[in-house]
């Protein structure tokens, strides 16, 4: 069984508040409009779950599905993170836990499918943003009371920017002179159980899909000592004075080692299931 709404208790988040991300006396109630509070448990959120597919790479491809709650859970208690499902639909849950007014869109990455929810929350009558899963810092709720495009935001070693175009919000990357769509959501509230349905596609192994590149290499990006962090694959990317610079890694036990010294909450069981899957491309 997939995720259904209200299963994340106020004590368990508390818990996760408490023992994962060392927030203490987090505030509990009926219409929660603490937009300090929101912001930051959004970083606190960001900077100590990674996003990646380890556990997606680790699991025989005929097995993979959509997780369940309990394998959310589980792997957000425990640190370890996962792809775009986990990290939008937990913190989704933990807002409601925490008594703020959510809901879901689905958005589409590259004009592909449907296939990364973010959340909208309402504080004091206004709209805002929460998308804490893709490993980029988006370290704030981003309101979206602008007319037609938003203030530019400069977070680590990206700018991006949001606009509004034909009932939809676009969410678009600036490097230097270019700008990129990275992805688009049209402001229709979606219920988890759609998310549910679109997503499931995304996790199912399709060996001719062009959709996920997520079952045939390793993708993580995370923070490490208030720096960004990625593996692509044997690739090492570095956040270096706002820029990411890259470190070709020469064996797969370089591989294991730099991921655990970045990333130390993954078994070695899965790591080395991770790490042998056949459909990864080394440039070693």
């Amino acid at each position: 069984m997939v995720l259904k709404t209200d299963v994340l208790t106020t004590e368990e988040a508390d818990l996760y508040l408490t023992e994962v991300l060392g927030i203490q006396n987090a505030k509990f109630g009926m219409e929660n409009e603490d937009l300090a509070f929101l912001n930051h448990l959004i970083q606190c959120y960001g900077q100590a779950t990674p996003f990646n597919n380890i556990a997606s790479l680790s699991i025989d491809p005929t097995k993979r599905a959509l997780p369940t709650f309990e394998e959310v859970k589980k792997a957000m208690f425990t640190g370890i993170g996962g792809r775009c499902y986990t990290l939008c639909t937990f913190m989704y849950l933990l807002l409601k836990a925490l008594g703020y007014k959510v809901h879901l869109y689905l958005s589409s990455i590259m004009g592909l499918l449907p296939n990364h929810p973010v959340i909208g929350v309402m504080i004091n009558l206004k709209e805002y943003l929460v998308d804490v899963g893709t490993g980029y810092p988006f370290w704030e709720a981003i309101p979206l009371d602008f007319d037609m495009e938003s203030q530019v935001y400069a977070k680590s070693c990206i700018q991006f920017k949001y606009k509004k175009q034909n009932g939809h919000i676009l969410r678009i990357n600036i490097k230097g002179n270019l700008q990129e769509n990275f992805y688009d959501f049209e402001t229709k509230q979606v219920s988890l159980d759609e998310v549910n349905h679109h997503l499931a596609k995304v996790y199912q192994y399709d060996p001719d899909a062009i959709y996920s590149p997520f079952h045939t290499g390793i993708q993580i990006m995370g923070w490490y000592d208030g720096k960004a962090v990625g593996m692509k694959n044997n690739i090492l990317m570095l956040e270096d004075d706002g820029k990411m610079k890259a470190t070709v890694l020469e064996t797969k036990q370089d591989v294991k080692h730099t991921i655990k010294n970045y990333f130390d909450k993954f078994s070695d069981d899965m790591l080395d299931k991770a790490i042998e899957n056949k459909a990864i491309k080394w440039s070693f």
